[in-house]
């Protein structure tokens, strides 16, 4: 299930300019809790919020 996370992830916010490790910690974490493959799509729009966050955090101290 992590590796479809991960594809999903990566497809959805590549834009954030995310480094490969960062995208598959988030998938493990969403993996421990998605089960069902149809669930993947909100699971990972459940965590745009924080990704952002993240993002404009990293960018700011650049």
């Amino acid at each position: 299930m992590k590796e479809k996370i991960s594809a999903a992830l990566t497809a959805r916010y590549t834009k954030l300019g995310f480094e490969a490790k960062v995208i598959s910690e988030v998938a493990h974490c969403l993996a421990k809790k998605v089960i069902y493959e149809e669930d993947i799509d909100g699971a990972i729009q459940d965590v745009k919020g924080l990704l952002e966050v993240f993002q404009n955090h990293a960018a700011t101290r650049v």
